[in-house]
């Protein structure tokens, strides 16, 4: 497919009646197998598994450079609901993530370490995970993006980051939220990670130019 859900046709030529009787058959089977997943069709996730997904503008919750880094085998928790974030370097009236968010995506950067390791990330009344959200080495920022759960506690506990292996300021960008339900939302359907870019492919993004990409 190509352009859209069916761009294909079927040529009956000089052929017994028979082929084009099958041939057309089967153009409708086709047809009738594509608009059963077109954009008509709810995904599985609305019919009540997963959260509503509620994008906002990209907006700063932390950044330890107001303070100092998390230091090497060490945890910090973290507000992200709410507003009042100025102390912890995020936005003082908030990023508009409500108290009933169950997650958000954000992404994760850890500027210039001062060593090399990885950062674990976690809903605040949970155990932490055995997995790092972001891997990091010295000197060098490296940003993730994901999907991280917040504390179901409530109050202003929402997430907990460890660093592992060296001490690394860290910097939490929202770009939505996750709720169990919201009229003004859309369902999120996760994929399999899946990479759609990677410019090694060619030539690099230079600096001060901006370039488009097919997703």
């Amino acid at each position: 497919m190509s352009g859209g859900w069916w761009n294909g046709a079927v040529k009956v030529g000089r052929r017994p009646m028979v082929s084009a009787l099958f041939a057309v058959a089967l153009f409708a089977a086709m047809l009738a197998a594509v608009d059963s997943v077109g954009p008509g069709t709810e995904p599985a996730a609305a019919a009540g598994a997963g959260q509503v997904f509620v994008p906002v503008t990209p907006c700063r919750v932390v950044d330890t450079r107001a303070g100092s880094p998390v230091a090497a085998g060490a945890t910090r928790t973290f507000q992200v609901a709410g507003s009042g974030l100025s102390a912890q370097g995020g936005a003082a009236g908030g990023c508009d993530v409500p108290d009933a968010a169950v997650a958000v995506e954000v992404s994760v950067t850890t500027p210039a370490p001062s060593g090399s390791g990885f950062l674990r990330a976690w809903p605040a009344d949970v155990a932490p995970p055995n997995a790092a959200f972001i891997n990091f080495s010295t000197g060098r920022g490296t940003t993730n993006t994901g999907a991280i759960g917040l504390s179901a506690a409530g109050g202003t506990a929402d997430l907990s980051v460890a660093a592992v292996g060296a001490a690394t300021h860290v910097i939490v960008d929202v770009q939505g939220y996750f709720v169990p339900s919201s009229p003004s939302g859309s369902v999120f359907v996760p994929v399999t990670p899946c990479r759609v870019v990677d410019t090694r492919a060619g030539s690099p993004v230079a600096a001060g130019a901006t370039r488009t990409f097919q997703v």
